[in-house]
């Protein structure tokens, strides 16, 4: 938002040692000891790793975290105190420069370094063991889960000259000019992501010193001269968008500071910039941490930006690209790209909801006639749960989806729904007996009653599912099975039960299997925690496991499915 430097108590280590504070010489190793694993698991090769500096990062006078930058680029952010969550934040190719931070960025660091504080006032440590295994476990090649979407936006836009050369005129401004505001530098780097829309939509009066007029229709957007940096050929085309982003969420202009809501973008980019109706802003308050974390994944799975609203006053925002872990999104802060990274984004506290207060999410940005049906529609797996795309937003308008089930070796395929929510009549998933829609037809359903139970005659389903330009709803989900010639089939969401969720000190897994399953417990790091074997319910003891959110997988034969709990003590 406010493209100003952020002066901030940084003390250059030697520094002291408090009681309870994590001393300077165990936030680096626990930073190298990170830094380097996870170069090792995202297939990155590195020998050694060189310290530039460290920086003590304080708030209200009281040592919350360390900025940690190393060579010859990147950096790693750690709590300050053992009873947090040991990393914020990190890069493997961004510099950071901690007297000029971001004001979004600083404002995610204060809000973590409040969560700090409370921690230290704890009596114990829920992450110690998280501490101790960071910083002992021997740097070796590692086959754990790597779970990622790699940054894709690759944009290194700011807010100051040249961005800011259509904004209103300011004599205290950068260049003479008002700064462009984060709302308007996110939104016109998703914009550029997509390079849509060719021209706007209708116009918009903007009043400031003067009365400007935005003819957004007949403004034709140069998408090919704008360039991942600006520079003296492309800044007047990224300087054009920008001001047209701004005007569009009635941007409170200012020569240090530019303000507006993250919560008018939806509207903006649908009314002015031809973008897809379903784009929504969502109140992070509203959902618990596995349904945020789902939410947005789902967005990035499918390469999505999402324009990220940072708690606090102001309506700070940037862009979120990518995630790693379980845990750790990619943020774009709009800065040039200083210390674009990785940072964790739940609670740094057990117990606390304070970090997830004011956060929100524009979700859903994509062009009006983007492809919908953008995920596998030729479906092998002999058993597996298919959903409409749409995740846990509504479907859209003007879809015409498709999918092909044909499970390896199967000779039948027996379809359930488990969730079912369409307008009736006129938002139709029909089900047809073979590989094209030139089968027979076993039907076509729409409304909120659940479908039966379908049975194939053949090794084949091909499903459609069409929609209007009017009603949407939550969509629906089902999940199938294979039949093999003399074999039952067996569904494995139906075979196991995991309770209860969240769990203090023990887990509870029932199985109504009689053959022998596998399960594979990891933490937030990706790491592997628990492993067993057996054909028998499970009761496993949590108690020695940390506060925080887990993956669990259950494999049986050639079947795999995936649960995550949360531990709360």
């Amino acid at each position: 938002m406010i493209r100003t430097f952020a002066f901030l108590y940084l003390v250059v280590i030697p520094f002291f040692v408090f009681a309870k504070y994590v001393e300077s010489d165990r936030a680096l190793k626990v930073a190298k000891q990170f830094y380097q694993k996870q170069y090792y698991r995202f297939n990155y090769e590195i020998k050694n790793i060189s310290i530039k500096d460290v920086h003590s990062y304080f708030i209200n006078n009281r040592l919350a975290c360390y900025i940690i930058r190393i060579n010859p680029n990147g950096f790693v952010i750690t709590s300050a105190d053992d009873n947090a969550f040991p990393i914020i934040g990190y890069s493997f190719n961004e510099d950071i420069i901690p007297q000029q931070l971001p004001e979004s960025m600083k404002n995610y660091l204060d809000l973590a370094s409040e969560q700090i504080l409370k921690a230290r006032e704890l009596k114990k440590s829920y992450y110690n063991d998280i501490w101790l295994k960071i910083e002992n476990e021997p740097l070796t090649k590692t086959t754990l889960s790597s779970n990622a979407i790699s940054p894709f936006l690759n944009l290194y836009w700011d807010q100051g000259v040249p961005y800011n050369n259509y904004c209103p005129p300011s004599s205290h401004g950068p260049g003479g000019h008002c700064v462009t505001g984060c709302v308007a530098t996110a939104m016109a780097m998703t914009m550029k992501y997509y390079n849509y829309p060719e021209h706007g939509k209708g116009e918009k009066t903007f009043i400031w010193s003067d009365i400007d007029t935005i003819d957004y229709e007949n403004t034709y957007y140069r998408w090919s001269e704008m360039t991942s940096y600006a520079n003296s050929q492309s800044g007047d085309a990224i300087a054009e968008l920008m001001y047209h982003c701004g005007v569009a969420v009635n941007m409170n202009y200012g020569p240090d500071g530019s303000s507006s809501y993250t919560e008018w973008v939806p509207d903006a980019m649908k009314d002015y910039f031809r973008y897809h109706p379903s784009i929504r802003f969502k109140d992070r308050s509203k959902f618990t941490d596995y349904d945020w974390d789902i939410l947005i994944r789902d967005q990035l799975n499918l390469k999505r930006p999402v324009i990220y609203s940072g708690s606090g006053t102001g309506g700070h925002a940037f862009v979120c690209d990518g995630y790693q872990d379980t845990c750790f999104y990619h943020f774009n802060w709009g800065w040039s790209g200083y210390a674009n990274g990785y940072y964790y984004y739940n609670d740094l506290t057990p117990g606390s909801n304070d970090f997830s207060y004011g956060q929100g999410a524009v979700i859903n940005i994509m062009p009006y006639f983007a492809d919908y049906c953008n995920q596998d529609n030729i479906l092998i797996d002999t058993t597996r749960t298919l959903e409409d795309g749409s995740g846990l937003s509504y479907y859209w308008n003007n879809t015409h989806c498709s999918w092909l089930i044909k499970p390896r070796g199967a000779s039948q395929i027996k379809l359930n729904f488990t969730n079912f929510n369409t307008e009736t009549n006129y938002d139709v998933l029909s089900i047809y007996d073979g590989e094209t829609d030139q089968a027979p037809l076993i039907g076509s359903f729409s409304g909120n009653q659940l479908p039966s139970e379908i049975l194939s005659t053949g090794n084949a389903l091909f499903l459609t599912f069409n929609t209007n330009d009017t009603i949407q709803g939550q969509g629906w989900e089902l999940y199938y099975t294979s039949i093999f010639v003399g074999i039952e089939p067996i569904n494995l969401e139906n075979q196991f039960q995991l309770f209860p969720n969240p769990v203090n000190n023990y887990l509870t897994i029932t199985s109504k299997s009689n053959e022998n399953y596998t399960i594979h417990i990891y933490n937030v790091l990706g790491e592997k925690v628990y492993s067993q074997t057996t054909k028998n319910d499970l009761l496993i003891n949590t108690a020695s496991l940390n506060n925080g959110l887990y993956l669990i997988e259950i494999s049986q034969q050639y079947q795999k499915i995936r649960k995550k709990f949360i531990v709360k003590h």
